[in-house]
Formats: structure tokens, C-alpha cells, sequence
């Protein structure tokens, strides 16, 4: 090959040659994660997202994640008896720098749902779906088991079918009217108390005697239609102030974003 026939190779190798590395956190921003006001702690953790460019629109991006926190990080609490719960929070809406998070499901941790399942006694599980005051649809799944009685002397403690029949029917009434007389604050509220699993343990002890009864998992099946009004009522403040007000000096309530700062004044 005749030298200078080449014009690639007269000119340092192919064209292009090595892009330039882009870091690609430099192209992203980060936002606070708010939970709903029914919580104790607001800020559950901050979450990425890639800035808006062009027609590609971050908050597009954020809306639909899920995130899932522990009962006891949600209310500031150690006890035992609610860190095994998860609860499922969606990102709904954005405002500023702030992802206003709503409902979306409850479920155990697997370790607690394996420990209870244990042999010489009956696992009773039922199923329900009911609607809220407000409009949510919901699958709840509750369990339950057979608890032995102290005095007597056998080994297991079985339940006969008919008797799981008459739980299970109870079951579902108790569940039913509980999900249908309430909103999803009040009802989100009942569940992170473990209410509703109390009153059936204690109703169902006339059948036979259970223990261990949890609402074991939580569904949104259905969703109304969103309204931004009604989310902020949800977070109270909006998610774009803190939640504590100022009073003035003459005795009103002044409420003030987060980070405000008072302005620098010329002369003391």
C-alpha cells in the first residue's frame, strides 16, 4: 500500500477516537422523601433522579416509586412488636424538592411469618376486599392460629373444620366493617396499632382459642381519582412547610417553609 493513500492514518486513526467521561451523578438531583402526617417521622430518606431536560421532566420520573419503610423507623419506636411490619409508601405528587408519598400496602417481614408457622396446630387465613369512606379498594389477608389450651394434656391442638369455617366467617365480618366504616388515615391508623387484629383474637376466643393473629398483608387494589387537595390534607403542611408554626408577637399563628430565614436587617 502506497504511503499517503490512507487519509485515517495521516490523521492519528479512526474518527472520534475515546468520549469524554461523564459523571453521571453530576446530571442527577437528589429529593426529600415526605410520609403521610398519620407517621411520626416526615423525612423517610432522600431518593435520585436524573434533572429535567428538555422534555423529559424529572417529576415524571419520581411519581409511581415505591418505597418501603419499617413501622418502627415510620413511628420512632424500638418495640419489637413493630419492626416486623413493612408498610408501602407511593410518591404521588412533587412539590419543590419534596415527594409527597400516600398508602399503598402493608406486609410482615418473612423471619416473623416463617416463626409462626409451626406444627400441631391449625393455620386459619382469610381473604376480604373491601372499599373505604374515601374510595380505596383493598385486599386484606388476615392469619390466625390455634393456641393450646394450658390444662389439657395433648400434644396438638386442631381445630375442626367447622370451627374454621365460623373464624374465618368472623374473620371477614370483622375485617369488612372495619375497612368500610373508615377512611385510609383512619384505617392506616387502626393497622399500625394492630386494632383490628386484637378485636378478632378476642371475638374469636368464644369459637377457639387463637393466637398469634396479624393483618398479615395490606392491598391498594383500586385508587380514586387523584386529587392534589386531598393528598396535602394527607401531609397537612402541604410537604413545602415544617410542620410546627410561629407565633407572632400579636398572638396569630404564622405558618413558614422549611429553611426559612429571617431577613438581614440594615441597622440594629
Amino acid at each position: 500500500m502506497a504511503v499517503g493513500k490512507n487519509k485515517g492514518l495521516s490523521k492519528g486513526g479512526k474518527k472520534g477516537g475515546k468520549k469524554k467521561v461523564v459523571d453521571p451523578f453530576s446530571r442527577k438531583d437528589w429529593y426529600d422523601v415526605k410520609a403521610p402526617n398519620m407517621f411520626q417521622t416526615r423525612q423517610i430518606g432522600k431518593t435520585l433522579v436524573n434533572r429535567t431536560q428538555g422534555q423529559r421532566i424529572a417529576s415524571d420520573y419520581l411519581k409511581g416509586r415505591v418505597f418501603e419503610v419499617s413501622l418502627a423507623d415510620l413511628q420512632k419506636d424500638i418495640d419489637p412488636e413493630r419492626s416486623f411490619r413493612k408498610f408501602r409508601l407511593i410518591a404521588e405528587d412533587v412539590q419543590d424538592r419534596n415527594v409527597l408519598c400516600n398508602f399503598h400496602g402493608m406486609d410482615l417481614t418473612t423471619d416473623k411469618y416463617r416463626s409462626m408457622v409451626k406444627k400441631w396446630q391449625t393455620l386459619i387465613e382469610a381473604i376480604v376486599e373491601a372499599k373505604t369512606i374515601d374510595g380505596y379498594l383493598l385486599r386484606v389477608f388476615c392469619i390466625g392460629f390455634t393456641a393450646k389450651d394450658q390444662q389439657s394434656q395433648r400434644k396438638t391442638c386442631y381445630a375442626q373444620q367447622s370451627q374454621v369455617r365460623k373464624i374465618r366467617a368472623r374473620m371477614a365480618d370483622i375485617i369488612t366493617n372495619e375497612v368500610s366504616g373508615a377512611d385510609l388515615k383512619q384505617l392506616v391508623n387502626k393497622l399500625a396499632l394492630d386494632s383490628i387484629a386484637k378485636d378478632i383474637e378476642k371475638i374469636c376466643q368464644r369459637i377457639y382459642p387463637l393466637h398469634d393473629v396479624y393483618i398479615r398483608k395490606v392491598k391498594v387494589l383500586k385508587k380514586p381519582r387523584f386529587d392534589v387537595s386531598k393528598l396535602l390534607e394527607l401531609h397537612g403542611d402541604g410537604g413545602g412547610k415544617s410542620t410546627e408554626a410561629v407565633v407572632s408577637t400579636e398572638g396569630a399563628v404564622i405558618d413558614r417553609p422549611e429553611g426559612y430565614e429571617p431577613p438581614v436587617q440594615e441597622a440594629v
